[in-house]
């Protein structure tokens, strides 16, 4: 990861995937605040099995981590103090990886995807990330639960090379 402001100067490398990654997303700011809220030791994270790894189930924890969010006049949406805190990134290894680029670490592996991870994007409210595979299928994981949410298989005659969601608007 390099910073544009500091003269392209290398902030972090972020190791990781087993193959070529295929595309990064930088979180938005009400990804940030989620997957900084603290986590409740009650949490189904606890009794995480092999079978919920496979099956796109959590496959790690994330540590909570002081982070100061500002709101809007009242509203739910964390305003943006700083650059974006967690980057994902998608790999032909089929499989995404969310890092906390402050503590230059992954947080959160998601696999399910039976082909190359071409495409991510994180939804505006921050609570998902859509991904799009040589599968063919489009998949929405919860980040909150770290696990597949919901999936449409045979979205696409071929390959599902890129994937994007309106940033203000549910259409």
């Amino acid at each position: 990861v390099f910073s544009v402001e500091k003269e392209y100067q290398e902030l972090c490398v972020l190791r990781g995937h087993e193959h070529v990654v295929e595309e990064v997303r930088f979180s938005n700011p009400n990804t940030d605040h989620i997957l900084l809220q603290k986590e409740d030791t009650d949490s189904d994270s606890d009794a995480e099995s092999d079978e919920d790894s496979k099956n796109g189930g959590p496959s790690s924890s994330i540590k909570s981590s002081p982070h100061k969010v500002v709101m809007n006049g009242g509203a739910s949406t964390p305003k943006r103090l700083r650059a974006p805190r967690f980057v994902a990134s998608a790999s032909r290894d089929k499989s995404i990886m969310v890092w906390d680029l402050e503590r230059e670490e992954c947080v959160m592996k998601l696999q399910g995807h039976e082909n190359w991870v071409r495409s991510l994007v994180f939804h505006p409210c921050g609570r998902f990330l859509i991904s799009a595979a040589d599968d063919k299928s489009i998949r929405i994981w919860d980040l909150t639960k770290r696990r597949l949410y919901s999936k449409i298989d045979d979205a696409h005659q071929g390959f599902v090379s890129s994937i994007d969601w309106h940033p203000t608007e549910s259409l």
